[in-house]
């Protein structure tokens, strides 16, 4: 009984932020501070840390939030300036005429062009760029939002140039992870675009035979 009461204790501040978040529906900005403020005095009197230990933790988050903040930072950027002078256009109009196969410029723009942006962004930018994209070329925004999210999985192994990795191994000898790491990502690197194309078919086809458009 004590072991789950002290498991509960721990993923609380997860749970009630996932609360506040989905279920109260608060912005982040409010809901931020009360689960700091939460999890710090479940801290202090459930799990008696020193405030020494306490202020150290939160120094080191604060810290690598930055290093998170700047990437985000710099891809919103990207997006604004490619909006500005009319990249957004250009690109939707040289990649209908790569391909007119809405099925193509889905895999084209979702897997290619949205795992060139979580290699050098990563944090869910992917899907903030493609989204927006799909749809300008046709798609319905359930699917746009349903494909770049999709299309953000198996590219997340390096995604923000390597930062994830670097801070999760930093304290690790990770010798051949990169290898590793190219080996996992083989047979959903074959799965995800099949699944694109099984998306597109299944929302955006109102066709009887809608699914011998998948070959």
């Amino acid at each position: 009984m004590i072991t789950r009461l002290m498991t509960f204790l721990a993923l609380s501040p997860i749970l009630l932020f996932i609360m506040l978040l989905f279920v109260v529906r608060w912005p982040l900005f409010k809901a931020a501070p009360i689960v700091f403020l939460y999890t710090t005095i479940v801290a202090i009197t459930i799990w008696k840390s020193p405030l020494s230990e306490l202020f150290s933790a939160v120094g080191k988050g604060g810290l690598l939030s930055l290093d998170i903040i700047f990437i985000i930072l710099g891809a919103v950027v990207f997006l604004r300036f490619l909006e500005g002078t009319g990249q957004i256009v250009k690109m939707q109009e040289n990649l209908k005429a790569l391909s007119p196969d809405p099925r193509l410029q889905a895999v084209f723009l979702a897997w290619f062009f949205g795992s060139f942006i979580e290699g050098i962004s990563g944090f869910g930018t992917p899907a903030v760029i493609v989204a927006p994209l799909l749809v300008g070329i046709g798609f319905s925004k359930l699917t746009a939002i349903s494909i770049a999210l999709l299309a953000n999985s198996t590219a997340v192994t390096f995604g923000a140039v390597g930062t994830p990795v670097r801070i999760g191994f930093a304290d690790l000898h990770a010798n051949g992870l990169n290898i590793l790491a190219a080996k996992l990502s083989i047979l959903p690197g074959i799965l995800v675009p099949v699944m694109i194309l099984g998306f597109y078919v299944q929302f955006e086809l109102n066709a009887p035979n809608r699914w011998r458009h998948f070959r």
